[in-house]
């Protein structure tokens, strides 16, 4: 049996439930099966089960663990919706034209404009990698979000999910919150065109030339995984401007990966290493998970909390090998960069997949992890004489 990356998306309504509506600790990711959450008895979209397995299929630890689910959405009935012609493949298909910003690389497609520093590629792979990555810090980290957000999401607000990419996170809460109102924005059109519940909304927009919402717009932003797409300059900008749009009083939320691997092999840390100084040559901020916390008090942000959450890359468990299957997919995506930057450990393809085996061996050895760091605040409110001369 295999599972799509879009039915394995699909299933993730049933994994979890919304922050606040389950008891108990936080998730242990060394031990799955004793901590998944109830099924959350919402309804799909039906075109979702009769989308084609076209992207690439989930390995067997993936598909024990979503088996049960999967078998769960396609019996029960679905809430109507149009005929599936609009697929987020579709959309950013038929959107090609209007973007002419793609080059290949290894037989991927990446990113090829001047103001995009993007290092991942934009295809249908990545989307399926990152529908699989959603999932596995969803189980991290024990939820969907951090911010103290559930009552108001369950009452009804408006969110902005910034770099949304294929939209895995804002589908997932659009229909879990349906009083609430989502906003995807993304430079590449990788979310659903038409097929959407009817409280999403996306369009295209760079963040670096400014969010196409007014002030004081959104009363919870949420933004991750962007380590390897914004610069120094381009971190700068992008903060102050999710600040303008963020209403006073309401929360931002940031999930990003350190490029660290503890206790991992020579091999392990080289492929580290050289992101970083990949990362660092294109004026990028590697450490950029641990500046947020004082970058966001520089802002002015009040009640910040920080959470960290170590990722299994060499044990046993179902989320262990997820989380190296995640990490593996990553740095091959990463290929051209890494190959370049040193051509003597990765020049040559072959060479390059040696260095992945030799990496996954040691994190199995050595039972390696990584850290990814949570962080949210919140707007100030504004005083009373403030918020008697602001515009409504």
């Amino acid at each position: 049996m295999h599972i799509s990356g879009t039915e394995f998306a699909a299933c993730l309504r049933h994994v979890f439930r919304p922050k606040g509506s389950s008891t108990g600790s936080s998730l242990d990711t060394r031990n799955v099966n004793s901590s998944k959450q109830s099924s959350q008895k919402t309804n799909g979209f039906s075109s979702l089960r009769r989308r084609k397995q076209s992207s690439t299929a989930r390995d067997s630890s993936a598909e024990e663990l979503v088996m049960d689910s999967k078998q769960n959405l396609f019996d029960r009935p679905t809430s109507a919706s149009p005929p599936p012609t609009s697929t987020a493949s579709a959309s950013r298909k038929s959107s090609s034209a209007e973007s002419k910003s793609r080059q290949m690389s290894n037989g991927r497609i990446y990113h090829d404009r001047d103001d995009v520093h993007y290092l991942m590629p934009d295809d249908d792979e990545e989307i399926d990698r990152i529908h699989q990555q959603h999932w596995i810090l969803s189980h991290a980290f024990g939820s969907h979000f951090e911010a103290p957000v559930h009552d108001a999401l369950s009452k009804g607000i408006t969110v902005l999910d910034s770099a949304c990419g294929p939209a895995t996170w804002t589908l997932e809460l659009a229909e879990l919150y349906p009083d609430s109102t989502f906003h995807g924005i993304d430079i590449s059109p990788q979310f659903p065109g038409q097929i959407k519940p009817q409280n999403c909304n996306f369009q295209i927009a760079n963040l670096l030339d400014g969010l196409p919402f007014p002030d004081n717009y959104f009363d919870y932003i949420h933004q991750r995984l962007m380590v390897i797409a914004l610069t120094r300059e381009g971190w700068e900008k992008t903060l102050k401007e999710l600040m303008r749009v963020l209403k006073p009083g309401g929360w931002i939320e940031f999930k990003e990966l350190l490029p660290r691997i503890d206790n991992g092999g020579p091999v392990t840390h080289r492929f580290v290493d050289t992101l970083r100084q990949v990362l660092d040559q294109r004026g990028m901020c590697p450490e950029i998970a641990l500046e947020l916390e004082d970058r966001m008090r520089g802002l002015g942000l009040e009640n910040i909390k920080q959470r960290t959450v170590s990722l299994p890359l060499g044990d046993k468990s179902k989320i262990s090998e997820l989380s190296w299957e995640s990490f593996s997919r990553s740095f091959q995506a990463l290929e051209p960069w890494l190959a370049s930057e040193s051509p003597e450990e990765f020049g040559t393809p072959d060479k390059y997949k040696d260095r992945i085996r030799d990496a996954e061996m040691e994190c199995n050895s050595l039972q390696s992890s990584g850290p990814w760091y949570a962080f949210y605040g919140q707007k100030p409110s504004l005083t009373a004489n403030e918020a008697a001369v602001t515009p409504q």
